[in-house]
């Protein structure tokens, strides 16, 4: 058996399951099927995908360039925190989804730079779509996922030592 690997968090069937309902719900549901359960679907996985993604990636540069490459669990434990205090704040605080509809669209102006100068233009820079909903706040619940998740591969690596 092969032990821990850097980034192996991110290969966990909850996480690669949350990329592909997040991706699946934003690129098909909410267009061709757009109800109330494919407004919170995202909401609910990207919760997940967030922070196991970000530990992930971390874990995968680290790796580069340091022995100790495996994150504290406490960087994922501050990473849910703060994604529940910048969820939140974008759902119930109009000054901080403005900031978001700009971050967001500004990132997807950067992702499609490449594919746009190639053809000899520049996309158009647009604000990202977003939906101020207090009801989101309810997919606050699955905030313990990650924590369980990183747990549980973090155990995988003890038993198979």
């Amino acid at each position: 058996m092969r032990g821990r690997q850097p980034g192996d968090i991110l290969l966990h069937p909850i996480t690669l399951g949350a990329v592909v309902v997040v991706i699946l719900n934003d690129r098909l549901l909410k267009t061709n099927h757009p109800s109330p359960v494919s407004g919170k679907l995202s909401d609910f996985a990207g919760l997940v995908m967030f922070p196991l993604m970000v530990v992930g990636i971390a874990e995968l540069a680290r790796s580069r360039w340091r022995d100790d490459w495996e994150l504290d669990r406490r960087v994922l434990l501050a990473l849910v925190l703060i994604e529940a205090l910048l969820f939140t704040s974008i759902k119930v605080w109009a000054p901080a989804a403005d900031t978001y509809r700009v971050v967001v669209g500004l990132g997807l102006w950067l992702v499609k730079l490449p594919g746009a100068a190639m053809t000899g233009g520049l996309p158009t820079l647009h604000r990202a779509l977003h939906v101020e909903d207090p009801t989101d706040l309810i997919a606050l619940v699955v905030l313990p996922v990650p924590l369980v998740v990183a747990n549980a591969v973090h155990h995988r690596e003890v038993a198979e030592r």
